[in-house]
């Protein structure tokens, strides 16, 4: 496996979290680690992921990071695609930022029956401010203002 060859060897697939990942470097030897589809949506698991192999805290976003993150998110889609492909786009991506939050569905299908970008903001706003006094979610991933 990895000691058969003179270059350095990066793990990839199934790396999910802190514990896979811990548990890739410990079967395979590799030097590295590759994280994909577990990122997306959920851009806190490589502090996560460096936490936890460096002994530390593991601790989950709260949700004000999360609104943060997915409000970055839209503009920047906005930015780069202009409003109605972000809008499109950001229908796809709100789902995996939201995983695992409480009274998630509700708020996904009402920006999935947006028409508008400010609708989508005013959908994610009202949430979050909804839930402003919980600190922390125990979920996957995410953050707007």
């Amino acid at each position: 496996m990895v000691e058969e060859v003179s270059l350095p060897v990066l793990g990839s697939g199934d790396v999910t979290g802190p514990e896979s990942a811990r548990r890739m470097l410990e079967r395979t030897g590799c030097a590295g680690l590759m994280i994909g589809r577990a990122a997306l949506g959920n851009p806190w698991i490589f502090g996560q992921v460096k936490a936890y192999l460096n002994g530390g805290e593991v601790r989950p976003p709260k949700l004000v990071e999360i609104q943060a993150a997915m409000a970055r998110h839209l503009f920047l889609l906005t930015d780069h695609y202009g409003e109605e492909p972000a809008r499109r786009i950001f229908k796809g991506w709100a789902g995996r930022y939201l995983k695992g939050l409480p009274s998630a569905k509700s708020c996904r299908e009402a920006i999935h029956r947006s028409g508008s970008l400010e609708e989508i903001r005013t959908v994610l706003i009202d949430y979050f401010e909804q839930r402003s006094g919980l600190d922390r979610w125990t979920g996957p991933s995410g953050g707007l203002s």
